[in-house]
């Protein structure tokens, strides 16, 4: 069948967006399916990654984001239209829904990826008066309308939809290339004693980047050798800069070759996961295939994630943090990494991949249980 998927909020150094979208899209041609991706781009252009044909539709970027949101939903409903899809892989609870909606009479099964919980995402943009609940409940009640089926992938992500009694949602967590994500059998901890930190993530506010180096301060202050590692771009970047003067912070910017975010993660002893309202968390999970522990900050779906010997969930401050990742590098290295790395192995790309495609096909339920399809 074509697969086509639409998504919004997407740019080439969209880290989990893209990097869900081109896993997934693999698992789909190696299981006989053809895909089409739909986004946001500069300008109008079509090309194929190797795996997908890719359709960008000119949009503007949203203020210093970086990203883009396709505003003409004409233009996205024509594309659409010409393509005939069977079904549609929506990441977007904005504009495109409509289109998406209006391929359903057409025999189109739309089923949309929830990536963010909208109360928690907007909480930090709005005044604390609004009433955000209200809203969000409202806006999921028009939404789920307009889909065959909501896919989350934590508990987390489900609970707004849960709020509403929605009767459309499905579990399915995310998974990761664990052939690619995997320990390296070399000395992790540096020679002079150094305790290597990373933060692979958007430098945006809603993901807390400027938590990490608040950690890494702490940890100089209280005498300790650190160095950390920010692998990510975005508006943040130079205030980011500016906190991080005088601190043993590396900037590398995005990070376009997954060769290269493997070293990195290879040789960290502690991955800090500074977001308290991520719906899921792949970087998390790329870096505990690693077998590199994570330090997440408390709420969103995250802490999901975490089992003992995994890493910890610290309340999102930098004393909290550092005392978390000493805890961390005071265990057992090495037991600590085959924890990490069973944990992030029951979590295979392809068992995301099956229960996508039994979506497509009109499955009436599915549910994706941790681990059952790893083996």
């Amino acid at each position: 069948m074509r697969i086509v998927q639409l998504a919004n909020f997407y740019s080439p150094t969209s880290g989990g967006l893209g990097t869900m979208l081109r896993s997934l899209a693999q698992g789909y041609t190696n299981a006989g399916h053809e895909v089409v991706r739909v986004v946001p781009g500069p300008t109008d252009k079509e090309w194929h990654d190797g795996t997908a044909t890719v359709i960008e539709i000119g949009a503007p970027l949203l203020g210093s984001t970086g990203y883009r949101m396709i505003r003409s939903t004409s233009t996205a409903e024509r594309v659409l239209r010409s393509l005939k899809p069977a079904a549609i892989e929506l990441s977007d609870k904005a504009t495109l829904v409509g289109p998406a909606f209006a391929q359903r009479p057409n025999g189109t099964r739309v089923v949309l990826i929830s990536h963010e919980r909208l109360d928690a995402i907007l909480r930090p943009r709005l005044p604390k008066q609004v009433p955000l609940e209200r809203m969000a409940d409202w806006w999921n009640r028009r939404l789920e309308r307009r889909v065959d089926a909501i896919v989350c992938a934590s508990a987390f992500a489900a609970e707004e939809f849960d709020r509403i009694g929605s009767s459309r949602v499905h579990r399915i967590p995310l998974g990761i290339d664990l052939d690619t994500f995997r320990p390296s059998p070399l000395a992790r901890t540096a020679a002079d004693g150094t305790i290597r930190l990373s933060l692979v993530s958007r430098l945006s506010r809603e993901k807390c980047p400027e938590l990490a180096v608040e950690t890494v301060r702490t940890l100089v202050e209280r005498g300790v050798s650190v160095r950390l590692d920010i692998a990510g771009d975005g508006p943040l970047l130079p205030e980011l800069t500016a906190l991080a003067a005088g601190l043993p912070v590396h900037f590398h910017g995005h990070l376009g070759s997954r060769a290269d975010m493997v070293r990195l993660l290879q040789r960290t002893d502690v991955t800090l996961a500074t977001c308290g309202v991520e719906t899921f968390g792949l970087a998390a999970l790329e870096s505990m295939a690693c077998g590199t522990p994570v330090v997440a900050a408390h709420g969103g779906g995250l802490p999901e994630l975490i089992a003992p010997g995994t890493g910890e969930v610290a309340a999102p401050n930098g004393i909290a943090f550092a005392e978390a990742v000493l805890r961390m590098v005071a265990n057992d290295r090495q037991a600590n990494a085959r924890a990490a790395r069973r944990q992030a192995e029951l979590f295979p790309c392809h068992a995301t991949v099956t229960g996508m495609l039994r979506l497509m096909a009109g499955a009436p339920s599915v549910e994706v249980p941790v681990g059952v399809l790893a083996r």
